[in-house]
Order: C-alpha cells, then sequence, then structure tokens
C-alpha cells in the first residue's frame, strides 16, 4: 500500500529522474522543499530524495541534498539497510561518495543490510577509483576489526585481488596475516582466489622477445631516469611496469603466506581452501605459488573429484614446470601407478585432448604436434605395461590418443593445406616472373654480339645472381608447398615430416622474395644510371619493405615452428627442493 509521503512527492521523484539541477531546483522552490522533505522516505523500499538522486548518478542534486542535510540525516537507511553511502559505493561515480563522506565520516563504518560498510560494498560490486578513495578514508588500522567482522575484511581482500588492487589486498595482509585462511562472503580463501589468478605470476604470463626484455630490464624498485620517462611516455612499457609491480606484490603475499601453512592441520587445510588453490595451481601452471603449496607434505596426495592426482592433471593441462617439479620428488613409482576413476592412468592422460589449449600455440599443426611430443615424453616415464594397459573404456593409451586427437589431426591438415595452398600461390609467381626476367635483361642485347649491353656492370651481376637465386628458391619453395597438399597427414607424420617440410617452403619463400626485390632494385639501378643517382638510396630502402612485411608478419609463425620442431618445449630436469612425503 502506498504510503501519504510516497504519492505526496512522486512529483518530486520525476524531478530528480527527469530534470536537470537547474530544473530540479525550480521545482523544489516551489513546493518549498527544505529539510524535512528530504528526510521523506518517498518510496515503498524507503528511498529517501537522496537514496533516489545517488541511484541515478545525478551528482548536483546530490550536492543540494546534503547541503541541506544534516550529517545524522545521512546516515538514514532504506529498508533493505542501506545508506545513501552504501548505493554510491555500488557504482562508478567517486564524486558521490567524496560529498557524503566529507560531510558524515561516521558512514563509512556502517554496515547495510548484508553486514557490509560500504568499502567492502565497493570492493565487491563498485569500481576501482571508488574503491582507493574508500579505502584511504577507512583506516582500518585505527578501528577494531572484530567489529567491521573477520569475514567482511576478509572480503574486502579477496575482492581486491579478483580486480588486481594487490598493493590494497598487501596492505591488509600484513595487518591482519591470519585472514589469509579466513573464508570471505563467498566461502572463498586468500588460497584459491590467488590460484585462479595466473596472470599475478610471471609463470602465468606469455611473453614474446620484446616484452620479455622489457620486463627484465624494469626495474620496480629503483627505476632509473630513463627508465621512469618510458614508464612515463610510453603506455606500452607503462602497462609492462605496472603488471611487473603486480607480479612483486603477489610474490610477498606469497610470503605472507608461506608460514601459516606450516601451521596448518590438514582439517585447517581444507577448511581454507588450500586443497583447492592446489589443483588451481597445478591446472594454470603457477609454479611460484604451487612450490608453496607443495612445502606442506599433507597436499600431495590431493586427489580432484575425477579421483587424478597433481601428476595427472600436470600432464592433462599440459603444464611442462609443474611436472618438472612434481617428477623430482622421488615419488615416481606411486605417480605413475596412480588410476583415476575411469582407469586412465598418466599416459592415457597425455592422450586427452583438451580444445582450450588450442590458443597457446599458432595454429592445429603446431598444437598437433606438441600433443604427440608430450604423450611420447611421458610414455618414456612409465612403465612398459602401463603403456599397454586399458581404461574402463577398455581402451590402451595410445588408442585413446588416436580417438581423441581425430578431429584436431584432421583440423591441423586443413590448416597446413591453406597454409601450403596460399604460400605456393606466391611462390609460383615469384618463379614465373624470375623466370621471365632471365630472358628480357635490363638494357636489352647487343645487335652484333647478343650479349647483354650492361654485363660490365656490378648492377648487372647483382641482378644474374639474385634473378638466380630467386627461381631457384621459388621453384624450391613450389616443390615442398607440393609435397604439403599431396601427403598423407598421418598423426605421426605431425611429429617432424611435415613440418620439416614446410620450414623448408617457408624459408625458400622468403630467400626468393628478398632475392626478387633485390634484381628489381639492381634493375632500376641500370635503369636511372648517373642521370638520377640519387634515386639509389630511396629504391633501395623501398625495395626492402615487402621482405620487412614478410619478416614481420611471418616470422613469429617460422620461429614457433622452428623451436617446436628442433628445439620442442618439453619436460625437463630441475633441481628444486620440495619436501618429501614422510613414510
Amino acid at each position: 500500500m502506498l504510503t501519504i509521503a510516497y504519492i505526496k512527492y512522486i512529483p518530486l521523484l520525476q524531478a530528480i529522474q527527469n530534470d536537470e539541477f537547474l530544473g530540479f531546483l525550480r521545482y523544489a522552490e516551489r513546493v518549498h522543499f527544505n529539510a524535512e522533505a528530504a528526510r521523506a522516505k518517498l518510496t515503498e523500499e524507503g528511498l529517501t530524495a537522496l537514496h533516489y538522486a545517488v541511484k541515478l548518478g545525478k551528482a548536483d542534486i546530490v550536492k543540494f541534498l546534503v547541503h541541506l542535510m544534516t550529517g545524522k540525516d545521512l546516515e538514514i537507511k532504506t529498508d533493505q539497510g542501506q545508506t545513501a553511502l552504501s548505493i554510491a559505493a555500488e557504482g562508478n561515480n567517486v564524486e558521490l561518495v567524496k560529498i557524503m563522506v566529507t560531510k558524515n565520516p561516521k558512514l563509512l563504518f556502517i554496515k547495510d543490510g548484508l553486514k557490509h560498510i560500504p568499502l567492502v560494498t565497493s570492493a565487491i560490486n563498485g569500481d576501482e577509483d571508488v574503491l582507493r578513495y574508500l579505502y584511504s578514508q577507512t583506516n582500518l588500522g585505527n578501528v577494531n576489526y572484530k567489529e567491521i567482522g573477520d569475514k567482511n575484511v576478509a572480503t574486502l581482500i579477496t575482492a581486491a585481488l579478483r580486480v588486481d588492487l594487490f598493493d590494497v589486498a598487501l596492505e591488509l595482509l600484513r595487518k591482519f596475516p591470519k585472514l589469509a585462511t579466513t573464508k570471505d562472503e563467498y566461502e572463498m580463501t586468500v588460497f584459491n582466489v590467488l590460484a585462479g589468478k595466473p596472470s599475478a605470476f610471471p609463470s602465468g604470463n606469455r611473453f614474446g622477445f620484446w616484452r620479455t626484455c622489457i620486463y627484465e630490464w624494469i626495474d620496480v624498485e629503483e627505476p632509473g631516469f630513463i627508465c621512469k620517462a618510458l614508464i612515463a611516455v610510453v603506455p606500452g612499457i607503462k602497462h609492462i611496469h605496472d603488471m611487473k609491480v603486480s607480479h612483486a606484490q603477489a610474490h610477498e603475499i606469497l610470503e605472507i603466506v608461506r608460514p601459516l601453512l606450516s601451521r596448518l592441520s590438514s582439517s585447517q587445510l581444507v577448511e581454507a581452501k588450500a586443497c583447492e588453490a592446489i589443483y588451481l595451481t597445478t591446472i594454470h601452471g603457477i609454479v611460484e605459488f604451487f612450490t608453496v603449496l607443495m612445502n606442506q607434505p599433507n597436499l600431495i596426495d590431493f586427489r580432484d573429484e575425477d579421483g587424478r592426482g597433481l601428476f595427472q592433471n600436470a600432464v592433462l593441462y599440459r603444464q611442462q614446470n609443474i611436472f618438472d617439479i612434481i617428477s623430482q620428488m622421488g615419488l615416481r613409482n606411486e605417480i605413475t601407478d596412480s588410476l583415476d576413476k575411469d582407469g586412465n592412468n598418466i599416459l592415457h592422460c597425455a592422450g586427452i585432448w583438451e580444445s582450450s589449449r588450442l590458443d597457446k600455440v599458432s595454429g592445429e599443426a603446431l598444437q598437433m604436434q606438441r600433443e604427440i611430443q608430450w604423450y611420447q615424453e611421458v610414455e618414456r616415464l612409465v612403465k612398459l605395461r602401463h603403456r599397454e594397459m586399458e581404461n574402463k573404456e577398455g581402451l590402451k593409451p595410445k588408442d585413446l590418443f588416436k580417438k581423441q586427437h581425430k578431429n584436431l589431426a584432421k583440423e591441423a591438415a586443413s590448416w597446413m593445406k591453406e597454409t601450403s595452398q596460399a604460400c605456393m600461390v606466391v611462390s609460383t609467381l615469384i618463379a614465373t616472373v624470375m623466370f621471365a626476367a632471365a630472358f628480357t635483361v635490363p638494357g636489352g642485347n647487343d645487335q652484333n654480339t647478343g650479349l647483354p649491353m650492361f654485363q660490365k656492370k656490378r648492377a648487372f651481376a647483382i641482378f644474374i645472381v639474385s634473378d638466380a637465386i630467386s627461381l631457384f628458391s621459388s621453384c624450391t619453395s613450389v616443390l615442398m608447398f607440393f609435397s604439403l597438399l599431396t601427403a598423407r597427414y598421418a598423426q605421426q607424420d605431425f611429429l617432424v615430416s611435415l613440418h620439416r617440410k614446410l620450414i623448408l617452403g617457408l624459408s625458400s619463400l622468403f630467400i626468393s622474395i628478398a632475392t626478387m626485390m633485390a634484381a628489381f632494385a639492381a634493375t632500376l639501378v641500370i635503369a636511372v644510371q648517373r642521370e638520377v643517382w640519387w634515386a639509389y638510396i630511396p629504391v633501395t630502402l623501398l625495395a626492402s619493405v615487402p621482405v620487412i612485411l614478410f619478416g614481420l608478419l611471418q616470422l613469429p609463425l617460422f620461429v614457433d615452428i622452428v623451436k617446436s620442431t628442433y628445439w620442442p618445449s618439453l619436460p625437463r630436469k630441475k633441481t628444486l627442493y620440495v619436501k618429501k612425503k614422510n613414510k
């Protein structure tokens, strides 16, 4: 049932909703709007004019109302227990928040219906700027955080981690380290929130060559003048700098967490979500966090809901670094003999394909090659009987591999054929042009001797040699790509054979393009001669543009293929010091 106040102030709600500030002022003056009217609840949900204006983000109207009301008036709650500041904390308008906090700082510690102070509300639902401002004003060090509630502060910590505010989370954990094991509003702890954020650690990020160089060069503790200048001017470098700062802060959080782990019993580890955390760090490949967790012997035997242990999950998700760590723990027999609920051993896990891994490499063919390499590497670790062991479906590891990778092999063959076809067209065009150029030399031939007119010029020698190399290399490229188009594409061929042909084809194509442009530049030099000698340099520069473009566009793929074929990044032995399980 509507209240009298609600009916009476419908025009006021409409004025707040529809009018600009001046229109609202005219309405307020006309109806003699005062502090009593500002305190009245206008809706069935118990919203005052201030609540409503904050909800709609009307900053000028909020200023007017806050000026009209007393500080105590700002503490009025809706029927859901929200103050106007609580509502503002859910949004992204930091100006509204500042207006109310300046008027009445006590609002910072008034809880809403969910027992959240505005700072926690902002962390869960709001904006980074709002959160940072509220955090700067809510000095948790000077109040008894027990009054706010452990769960409130734990929620603030985990929420800060989720939105990458590692500095806020780190400062809170320095003050209240025991809250690292406290569950938040959503039954989450610092352990599993961090474990679900691979981007918070260096091992969870994939950097290219240049980004890796910049990352290593940046000094986050004592940056020099040049470093500071580049961070301020170049957005890309600033992004890498901020990322490295976040990584350093996440590492410091791990150092706070490390001593807590050693004091937790098995039941406390489960309660703190450490078991879930070690599973997440395994599948995401977060080496930094995994090594911290693995120093807790009670976590070594963890199994997920499918009955898979850590080593099986490391193989299943192709996490090389985690694989290396576990394989050095001296538990080889226990690891390789382990079966999941479907009867799969470790080699079966190597044969299972997850399509979500495809974004980690450049194309399906490289992924197929990677899968075969992983399977063979795991096969070397297991005993002979494991290679012939059948799971509950009656499949041996090699049979499971073929079944799981059947579609990937088809996609890899299509990718290889499409790439070969496109490159073959270019190679054929180059071969045709360079063959014709050999019989139409620049300057023509002497009518008496039939010899080229400019055969004694150095540029002519460059033209002839470049033309010949371009013709031979383009023909080689055509043959390589043709052999790829007619290949049988058996799964085992993706290991070396097909990629070797693709490497040779791409190399030959690049050489043919480079020498074709060299021949073209030499022809122009012969044609212009001394009359326009200044054209030599721009002609040479322009001739190099296609070569550079081809290199920039195709080099990453070429490097990936070469590395994957001849220097694959596979599990390898490492020296790590992890506590072994006590027998």
